[in-house]
């Protein structure tokens, strides 16, 4: 039987949630039954080259933006060139020109967040162009409805898959969560809270934990915070942080492919957005046994169960957020309780490999298509 052809079809090759799924299912998919290649709209990012390193073709456009119309005919001279089956795009530019460009590919349209983020123009191009899609991928059940609620003629291609990750076999050692603390500047008996993620603003809900590290920082400065992430709210989180006194107590990392020495430093993960598609970044916290302190939106609830794997507090309220970190620094035993709970949830049902044995499912019902 001959091999069907996918091409993963994203905006950029970063080191957000959307690109880093994305490159796992790409290297992951069966290579008896799929042959697999990448195309970015954009430039190259740092996925590029550990994506080639695990077999998968990869190629670039070297888009400038969302409006760079030279993207169009490199895409459609590149689509007329390989003839995939599959057209597997992520994120709405993408999937947008994707179902633009459609010839006899089957496109499978993947939606990685809610919509509150969407104006009147990305609105109408979605309504305009998905309709071409032959299956819509919802990252959640929030996700699905949210789409669903905008463009209920799909309704019936709607499709949930929820994200994963590889899975660690143990977490982060004691000694090992020593020496990632001593990388982050770190070397004393600190309590550590950390977020890892895009610096993408207000959706992140950033600024709202800062206003809370800064009370909590003003109880106890032996606190610390470490942010790590790249994206235009950088330099205006770092403004806000010196604006609040916290100098001292919270640290900028840059974005990291291997972001495991973060995950080993921390006590507790923070996820405080405001709107959330998911938060991939909660597995990878989670599968290291730390507990969550998160927003109750979105996507959020199906990952963290609030009082088992973590504690839930409304969006963008500073004084909640607050609240639940103070209990999750101050109680060591609640700490485990909910870190141990976290990982054996995500353990038992956010592994990658169970993950891509449902999207090879949803390939087969999607080319019967008609």
């Amino acid at each position: 039987m001959s091999r069907k052809k996918v091409l993963h079809l994203t905006v950029g090759l970063g080191l957000g949630g959307a690109e880093k799924l994305m490159a796992e299912m790409a290297a992951r998919l069966d290579p008896s039954r799929y042959e697999t290649q990448v195309l970015a709209l954009k430039g190259e990012g740092p996925l590029g080259d550990s994506l080639r390193a695990r077999g998968v073709k990869v190629s670039a456009l070297g888009g400038r933006g969302p409006w760079d119309v030279r993207v169009l005919p490199r895409a459609a001279r590149f689509l007329r060139e390989v003839r995939c089956d599959i057209v597997h795009s992520h994120l709405l530019w993408a999937n947008l020109l994707a179902c633009l460009l459609k010839g006899r590919s089957k496109v499978v349209w993947h939606e990685h967040d809610m919509d509150d983020w969407m104006g009147r123009p990305q609105k109408t191009a979605e309504r305009l162009l998905i309709g071409r899609a032959d299956t819509v991928i919802a990252i959640s059940r929030a996700v699905a409805d949210c789409v669903a609620r905008r463009e209920p003629f799909v309704r019936d291609r709607i499709r949930i898959l929820h994200n994963a990750i590889p899975l660690k076999e143990k977490p982060t050692s004691p000694q090992g969560k020593r020496s990632f603390r001593a990388a982050l500047g770190f070397f004393g008996e600190e309590k550590v809270v950390g977020y890892v993620g895009r610096l993408d603003e207000p959706k992140k809900g950033l600024k709202v934990l800062l206003h809370a590290a800064a009370e909590i920082a003003a109880e106890d400065p032996s606190v610390r915070f470490v942010v790590v992430g790249d994206g235009n709210a950088r330099a205006a989180l770092e403004a806000e942080a010196d604006r609040l006194g916290l100098s001292n107590s919270v640290r900028f990392w840059k974005a990291r492919e291997n972001v495991e020495e973060v995950y080993g430093a921390l006590d507790v993960f923070v996820l405080p957005s405001l709107w959330e598609g998911f938060g991939i970044s909660l597995l990878e916290a989670m599968d290291e046994g730390l507990p969550v302190a998160g927003s109750r939106v979105g996507g959020i609830p199906e990952v963290v169960v609030g009082g088992e794997t973590g504690l839930l507090s409304p969006p963008g309220d500073v004084e909640a957020l607050a609240v639940n970190l103070r209990k999750l620094l101050a109680d060591p035993a609640l700490r485990r309780r909910l870190g141990s709970a976290g990982r054996a949830r995500v353990q038992a049902q956010f592994g990658i490999s169970k993950m891509v044995e449902e999207l090879e499912k949803i390939y087969d019902e999607t080319e019967k298509t008609q």
